[in-house]
């Protein structure tokens, strides 16, 4: 009841100033619940503060971003130029090596199939430029400038090579026989210089598909001609062409890859036997070289014996057939 009645008195004293307001203690038996707190108060959006733009830095930025671009752009223009030179170098070193190994193949076979069996070769040039090849070489032999001759004039028969031109001296000086093929050509020249025949050969050669034969002389078909026929008489004791022409009969077929020089002594040395003497030159010396040869003044053809006799006319037959260059002319000593 008290609380009633200084609730009454504050009512009617409430104008005054010092009036004291009741504070409600809380129940013994209540729980005192925490004072609320009031909502935080909303902060305002902070504005985010705008920098005054400086022009200086601006340009500098930008100035610095167009010299890395045209760095970029130079560096990277000169590495791609650079690839592609090295690039397209590397790739013309690699067909120009090949192109190389193929001519330098080329020109050591075609010098193989040349060179003289019996010759010394005094000088070599060879030259690679492209895909052209030029080998020049030059030998000596003592075997007569006829028997040298005669060699080449069979390998281009044998290999069914296009000739160009050709000839041979009269006074069997010299001679000379080029080679027209498609993929390769051949000069050849022989001629006597100080004592010995000098032979002369420049090859030309390209690195196209060989379309020509590369067939070589045996030396079954050349040593009796190249060793035996020489003019400076060391040639070996009891040699002839065929050794045994006056005791059997021959035939067409073990001729047919004889040299017109070859043929020429094989007819005549079965005369030889019997010791005839010879008009021709190149037969005198060649046989006079011999160490079985000897004139016999009485000689008479009709000694020979009816092998020798066939055999003669068989060699001299196919002589015709092949229209032998030197059936009736004196290649001289």
């Amino acid at each position: 009841m008290g609380g009633k009645s200084f609730l009454k008195r504050c009512i009617i004293k409430e104008r005054r100033a010092k009036c004291p307001k009741k504070i409600n203690q809380p129940h013994p038996n209540q729980t005192q619940s925490p004072p609320a707190q009031p909502p935080p108060k909303p902060q305002p959006n902070p504005q985010p503060s705008t920098p005054q733009p400086k022009s200086s830095n601006t340009t500098l930025i930008i100035i610095i971003i167009i010299v890395v671009i045209l760095v970029a752009l130079g560096v990277g223009g000169v590495l791609a130029w650079k690839y592609g030179v090295i690039n397209k170098l590397l790739k013309k070193t690699k067909v120009t090596t090949t192109t190389s190994a193929v001519l330098s193949t080329k020109m050591q076979s075609l010098y193989d199939i040349f060179k003289y069996p019996n010759g010394t070769v005094k000088s070599m040039e060879k030259n690679l430029q492209g895909d052209v090849g030029r080998l020049s070489f030059s030998m000596t032999t003592s075997d007569i400038v006829r028997v040298t001759y005669d060699y080449y004039d069979q390998l281009a028969k044998l290999n069914n090579w296009t000739r160009g031109s050709e000839g041979f001296s009269t006074g069997g000086e010299g001679g000379w026989l080029n080679i027209e093929e498609k993929d390769f050509g051949a000069e050849i020249s022989v001629r006597l210089e100080e004592g010995k025949t000098l032979i002369e050969i420049t090859l030309y050669s390209s690195d196209s598909t060989v379309t020509s034969g590369r067939a070589k002389l045996t030396t079954a078909s050349t040593t009796t001609t190249v060793g035996s026929a020489t003019k400076s008489g060391t040639t070996p004791s009891n040699s002839y062409m065929i050794a045994d022409s006056d005791t059997r009969v021959i035939a067409k077929s073990e001729i047919v890859n004889f040299t017109p020089w070859q043929l020429k002594v094989a007819r005549n040395e079965i005369y030889a036997r019997h010791g005839r003497e010879f008009v021709h030159k190149d037969l005198q010396c060649y046989f006079t070289a011999q160490s079985w040869y000897k004139i016999d003044p009485n000689f008479s053809e009709s000694m020979l014996s009816s092998i020798e006799n066939k055999n003669v006319a068989t060699i001299l037959n196919y002589e015709k057939e092949i229209n032998s260059p030197l059936l009736q002319v004196d290649s001289g000593c």
